[in-house]
């Protein structure tokens, strides 16, 4: 995790933990089809987004 992760900045964030842009739109899809629309919304939106993002690129299934 970098000392200096800035989750207000939703665009650095997600740059400096990875997941690129496809695997950023893969993972995506997959919260998509696991969650209710309305939850898969708050979630990719929430500023904390960048974290479980992350967590999900980093899982040995992709």
């Amino acid at each position: 995790m970098p000392r200096d992760l800035d989750l207000g900045d939703r665009a650095r964030a997600l740059e400096q933990l990875g997941p690129g842009q496809l695997a950023h739109t893969a993972i995506g899809v997959v919260v998509k089809d696991a969650l209710p629309e309305t939850q898969a919304g708050l979630l990719a939106g929430s500023g904390q987004w960048p974290l479980p993002a992350h967590r999900m690129d980093s899982r040995p299934w992709r």
